[in-house]
């Protein structure tokens, strides 16, 4: 058995050599994968989340063509899924991993989201797990039944007033700009940002976490987030020089990352 962090390192190196070309023997990064393969049948409960996401897009590819080998990758993922978890976010990868397989109808995931349901239903959740949930959508899931679970979490927080932490707002604001959102989930969160977005003189506190939250998720964001994070910016009253000096460096990877030229910059800065 190799470590959690042995078999992250294994997959990293399968993934540049898929992405990058520079394995000339196919027919070796399959036999490695066989190798992973193995260790996640017997160890795969053990591993993380991420490890286990990974090792499945990777076998998606290296598999393309050997259905028999991809079908043992669907039955073993699916046996560590943990439906008999009671913890939200343990099921919210159970959820993610049935993403991962391309699999909408299945017995275990209708049971992860009855759960979750039952979870929130009951206030047996910390607002740290919602907020999880809440990241999922729309860009990892957004099948109307996971929709309506986004609905229901976010009454509950919002009608108990568990979003009044700043970091929680924001968290919410990132994950709820994008593009993709229901009109529905628009209007319950509506006045939640409006509250937030329509202060002009947030502290530098504030200020700082937004930033610092948006060029650690940079990857995470779309076009729509990046765009409304700076109308934001733009509306404030005063930035100390460093936070603007921070922010000017953000426009820039905005602008690169949607492409823009020299002279289209502007349009993010």
């Amino acid at each position: 058995m190799i470590t959690d962090r042995d078999f992250r390192n294994v997959l990293q190196i399968l993934d540049f050599s898929l992405r990058h070309n520079s394995f000339p023997n196919h027919e070796i990064l399959v036999e490695i994968t066989n190798e992973l393969l193995d260790d996640y049948e017997h160890n795969g409960y053990r591993m993380s989340p991420q490890n286990q996401e990974h090792f499945v897009n990777l076998a998606k590819k290296l598999y393309k063509n050997m259905p028999k080998k991809w079908d043992k990758v669907v039955d073993i993922s699916i046996k560590h899924v943990r439906t008999e978890a009671t913890n939200l976010k343990i099921l919210c990868y159970g959820l993610e991993m049935f993403e991962t397989l391309d699999i909408v109808k299945h017995e275990s995931r209708r049971l992860l989201l009855g759960k979750i349901k039952s979870i929130i239903d009951k206030d047996m959740f910390k607002i740290r797990e919602i907020i999880y949930l809440i990241s999922l959508y729309p860009s990892k899931i957004r099948t109307r039944a996971f929709e309506q679970l986004i609905e229901l979490a976010l009454n509950k927080i919002i009608s108990k007033n568990l979003v009044q932490s700043v970091d929680y707002q924001v968290m919410i604001l990132t994950s709820l700009t994008k593009s993709g959102i229901s009109e529905r989930i628009q209007e319950i969160i509506r006045p939640l940002l409006n509250e937030f977005l329509n202060k002009n003189d947030h502290s530098n506190k504030v200020l700082n976490m937004l930033l610092d939250h948006c060029c650690v998720n940079f990857s995470k964001m779309d076009a729509t987030n990046h765009i409304f994070i700076l109308k934001f910016f733009e509306y404030q009253k005063e930035l100390p020089k460093i936070q603007r000096e921070l922010l000017v460096r953000y426009a820039s990877m905005v602008a690169s990352e949607l492409k823009y030229g020299e002279n289209e910059q502007h349009m993010v800065l």
